[in-house]
């Protein structure tokens, strides 16, 4: 192994612990799932006024996930589908469809993430705002 790193395994091994680290932390503090929810949310209310877009590329949200958790698109297309979003491949790049507004809460109140929108959305559907 060492020679295949160029005979410095100690600084690939001391990297990799430091990745390790920070994952677990992470995984004390948020899933993944919500990690990538989050990332969703937040490049599908790039203009809130408008409301949120009805794609997002699963590129843009893997770079996106916060926190030092690294996600391929694949896997967090697979979490996405997990919490029922549609993911399809259009002009040759992959895609997370939100399903609107309504979907968008229904998956951040199941993975019971706090965020000011959310909260917006859910009294504008009570009728109190």
């Amino acid at each position: 192994v060492g020679a295949f790193l160029g005979g410095d395994w100690g600084q690939f091994a001391q990297q990799q612990m430091e990745r390790a680290r920070a994952n677990l932390r992470l995984g004390h503090e948020e899933e993944p799932s919500q990690a990538v929810y989050r990332a969703l949310l937040a490049l599908a209310l790039q203009d809130e006024v408008l409301g949120p877009e009805e794609r997002v590329l699963l590129a843009d949200i893997a770079r996106n996930v916060q926190d030092g958790l690294q996600v391929n698109s694949w896997q967090a297309g697979q979490l996405l589908r997990d919490l029922g979003f549609d993911t399809r491949t259009a002009g040759g790049k992959q895609y997370a469809y939100t399903g609107g507004s309504a979907k968008l809460v229904k998956a951040g109140l199941m993975l019971k993430v706090q965020d000011d929108w959310i909260e917006q959305e859910v009294r504008k559907s009570a009728g109190t705002d």
